[in-house]
C-alpha cells in the first residue's frame, strides 16, 4: 500500500484509503488516521444536498475509527 501511495506521488484518495486501511489492520491507528486525513484534503469539497461519495465515506471512517 505505501508503494502504491508513493506511485501515485500522495494524489490519489483511494491509494490514501488502501494505505489507511493497512495501518488501521496493522494496529496502527494514528498513521491510518493521517492517511485518511490527507485523502480527504485531496477530495473536492462535498456540497450540500448531495450524496456523500463512497470513498469519502470510506476515509471518514478511518478518520474516526478507534480501533
Amino acid at each position: 500500500a505505501q508503494q502504491a501511495v508513493e506511485r501515485s506521488f500522495g494524489k490519489t484518495a483511494a491509494m490514501q484509503l488502501t494505505l489507511a486501511q493497512a495501518y488501521r489492520a496493522a494496529g496502527q491507528i494514528t498513521r491510518s488516521r493521517q492517511e485518511a486525513r490527507k485523502g480527504l484534503a485531496l477530495l473536492p469539497a462535498q456540497r450540500i444536498n448531495e450524496p456523500i461519495p463512497r470513498l469519502r465515506k470510506l476515509l471518514e471512517i478511518e478518520v474516526n475509527a478507534e480501533r
